[in-house]
């Protein structure tokens, strides 16, 4: 691996184990990127993927929804 211009850098090696048919989409994601542009487009997808990380249901949020899991039953 070629050392890093910048000063200051932390490298991080990482392998993925993909497996066909159950990580196929990350497997074509990958397969559409060139091969010098994965490590920009893996960190892309994990700030993407952090940003967009669902948010615990407040108590009231939970109880709306099993009293409309009930129907009309509960009244």
């Amino acid at each position: 691996m070629p050392r890093p211009k910048r000063k200051n850098v932390v490298v991080i090696q990482m392998k993925f184990w993909l497996i066909p048919g159950r990580d196929d989409d990350v497997i074509c994601y990958l397969q559409t990127i060139p091969v010098g542009h994965r490590a920009s487009a893996v960190i892309k997808a994990m700030r993407g993927g952090l940003m967009n990380e669902p948010k615990m249901p407040t108590e009231q949020e939970e109880s709306n929804s099993i009293l409309d899991a009930l129907g009309d039953s509960w009244i």
